[in-house]
């Protein structure tokens, strides 16, 4: 199953593992991705399409891929966001730390 949707003008490709964000630096604001999370969970809760994941997770990811692309830092890996299922820890636990020292400004 391949399905591709549009939220906020990005492009979303949706496969059985995977939800690629094409050009997810877009997202530059904590609500902004707030409010495309929401989107996009109740997209794939109207098509029946389960994730694992939990909206703290999205949302932590895709900032801290805007952040890293928008300040320049790895833009071919960060540019868009892949929200796998079965992401490692390793990146989890990256993407977390990322994410509270962007928000506590550390």
């Amino acid at each position: 199953m391949i399905e591709e949707i549009t939220i906020d003008n990005l492009k979303i490709i949706i496969t059985r593992n995977n939800i690629k964000i094409k050009d997810s630096f877009k997202l530059t604001d904590k609500k902004q991705i707030e409010s495309f999370v929401i989107k996009l969970k109740y997209i794939m809760l109207k098509e029946k399409m389960n994730t694992c994941r939990t909206f703290c997770s999205f949302v932590r990811e895709i900032y801290a891929h805007s952040y890293l692309y928008n300040h320049k830092m790895f833009c071919k890996h960060t540019k868009d966001t892949d929200l796998s299922e079965n992401e490692k820890l390793l990146r989890r636990i990256a993407y977390f730390l990322i994410y509270y020292m962007i928000s506590k400004n550390v």
